[in-house]
């Protein structure tokens, strides 16, 4: 395929200014689009996109990239977004969760965009080429009933709150630290036979709360009605989780408590327990591809022949 044009709204475009002029995202009638357009213009014109195809990659990059800091409440001013910190929290937080070439992609794009539109965010020395993030292992059940038990032995009130809000976020609906910490009491409704949580953000999704977690969880929402249920949290707060984990005291025979290795946990329970893989990917808010990660925490409960009769939809 040529990279000399490409297709763009029903016409074949052949230079990269009318790329970045006519290219339009799914999100762009929102008003924060509107009122940026110019900056990301701005930011894809930097690095002076020399065929159509460059200038679309641009383009997408920054769109996608100002949308995430939208969605995080960030500050939008470019010496404030485009930092190494900032876009490096942006690979491991949304680039995860898409192909290996496409995150690289959107990264060494971002990479080189960053110290064109900025004066003062230090850009050097260029950082290790990137690759996929592998999912941390699951907790054993001796480490996660130890971090239950260490919940009423924090040092404040606010510790054990941050502690238990985490843990049954993460390990009872598989939310990510920073979902997690921005979750309020009317995210979670109360159904006959469940408890499901709203999750906002990057990756918008409901998910029903593990039955083991839910009632205390509802107890704290009910007990904290206004705010995040951690507590006060900045609106604009770039590494949350590190902060509220600041306020815990873990034991040292504990493992470091990462809300990625209990997301994990959640995960690798859950298709444990057989849910259809459809439904738990939606959960996750992930893609296929991370479930290789996982294989090795599942539970072969059938040797591989007598699964043979399933996968052929029945036997003869």
């Amino acid at each position: 395929m040529s990279h000399n044009r490409l297709i763009l709204r029903g016409t074949w475009i052949y230079e990269s200014e009318q790329v970045i002029e006519l290219y339009r995202p799914v999100f762009h009638e929102a008003g924060w689009y509107h009122l940026h357009r110019p900056q990301i213009e701005r930011c894809a014109r930097a690095v002076n996109p020399q065929t159509p195809h460059a200038a679309m990659n641009a383009m997408l990059a920054v769109s996608y990239f100002f949308r995430w800091a939208v969605d995080n409440k960030l500050s939008l001013e470019l010496e404030d977004l485009f930092t190494p910190d900032v876009v490096e929290w942006y690979v491991s937080d949304h680039l995860a969760r898409l192909s290996d070439m496409r995150a690289a992609q959107h990264r060494s794009m971002l990479r080189r965009i960053g110290p064109q539109v900025t004066r003062h965010a230090l850009w050097t020395p260029r950082p290790e080429a990137f690759a996929r993030r592998a999912i941390k292992a699951p907790y054993r059940a001796t480490e996660v009933a130890g971090y239950l038990r260490i919940m009423e032995e924090q040092p404040t009130e606010r510790a054990k709150r941050v502690l238990a809000v985490i843990l049954y976020l993460s390990l009872g609906a598989g939310l990510r630290g920073p979902e997690a910490a921005r979750v309020h009491a009317h995210h979670l409704t109360a159904h006959r036979d469940y408890v499901t949580v709203k999750v906002e953000g990057t990756s918008p999704r409901v998910v029903a709360v593990r039955r083991e977690f839910a009632r205390p969880l509802m107890q704290i929402a009910r007990d904290n009605p206004e705010g995040p249920l951690v507590g006060k949290v900045r609106e604009n707060e770039k590494d949350v989780t590190s902060k509220l984990k600041k306020i815990l005291d873990v034991p040292v025979h504990l493992p470091r408590l990462h809300p990625s290795r209990l997301r994990t946990t959640w995960m690798a329970t859950v298709l444990n327990e057989d849910v259809r893989l459809g439904v738990f990917l939606e959960a996750a808010g992930i893609n296929v591809q991370s479930l290789r990660d996982l294989a090795p925490y599942l539970t072969a409960r059938e040797a591989p022949e007598q699964q043979y009769p399933r996968l052929a939809g029945g036997a003869l």
